[in-house]
């Protein structure tokens, strides 16, 4: 799905992302006319109306970690990673890590892994590909069958994910758990046959209810009317984890779990 939110760094890393966002099949350019990334490269350089995996998010990575936020190895299905990195198709990706730090709009979250002697990575958020917009109304922590939760969406041009904390160790020192533990689900924008090469520019992919750049989950609403119709809402306390035939009506599939996560420090990733 990837639907599912990838810059070449030589040396110590080299970074490609792939990822997610999107919004209503609003009229948006060509193929031939997808805006250029920040750093000048072309979305879609062959002209075939698919866009090309990113390569670059501008993230400073040392074998330590990210500049900021919380880093933490990552529990990754391989096979679900290779299908949410569709371009590399990584045959044996190592030192698979989570880094999510809520205070980078663009780049919340962001998922990497070391894959033939480069550093791979997609990053997600809750701002606008495009207009640069941000959009979070969903994101928070819930309260799920008397459990406190943090369910949220992020995207990159590619692909959107969903982040659910459902796991907090508390120090024993009487305050609220500051370690937290994990699980990402993702879904890719693409369809087969590709339908359209550029999300618009006025929602996020979870505001969006028709089309391939739809991501939402946890619908609510009749049964007697399609997913797109305005009755039928986003409900983040629906259930714990996304349900993957729990999709809107143009979509023919929905997230897939993608792995796990533990030790995540709390305060330092902005939760």
């Amino acid at each position: 799905m990837k639907n599912l939110g990838w810059m070449i760094l030589m040396t110590a890393a080299l970074v490609i992302n792939v990822g997610c966002a999107s919004e209503n099949q609003e009229a948006g350019p060509t193929a031939a006319t997808v805006p250029p990334r920040a750093d000048g490269t072309l979305v879609d350089a062959n002209g075939d109306g698919i866009p090309d995996a990113p390569i670059g998010t501008g993230n400073t990575y040392s074998q330590s970690g990210y500049s900021s936020g919380s880093t933490v190895t990552f529990t990754a299905d391989v096979g679900a990673l290779r299908k949410m990195f569709y371009q590399s198709n990584p045959p044996n990706p190592t030192n698979i890590r989570i880094n999510i730090d809520l205070s980078r709009k663009s780049e919340g979250v962001i998922i990497s892994f070391i894959d033939r002697g480069y550093i791979r990575e997609a990053a997600m958020g809750v701002q606008h590909p495009y207009a640069g917009t941000t959009h979070e109304q969903y994101n928070g922590w819930q309260n799920i069958n008397g459990q406190s939760v943090y369910k949220g969406f992020f995207q990159d041009q590619y692909g959107a994910i969903v982040l659910v904390m459902d796991r907090m160790l508390s120090q024993g020192d009487g305050q609220a758990g500051n370690i937290l533990g994990g699980s990402v689900y993702f879904q890719n924008f693409y369809e087969s046959p590709y339908q359209a090469p550029w999300q618009g520019s006025m929602k996020m992919c979870w505001e969006i209810s028709r089309g391939p750049y739809d991501c939402r989950t946890f619908l609510m609403g009749p049964t007697n009317k399609a997913k797109n119709d305005p009755s039928w809402i986003i409900q983040m306390v629906k259930s714990l984890y996304p349900d993957p035939n729990d999709y809107g009506t143009n979509r023919t599939f929905g997230y897939t779990k993608l792995g796990e996560f533990d030790g995540l420090n709390r305060s330092a990733a902005g939760l």
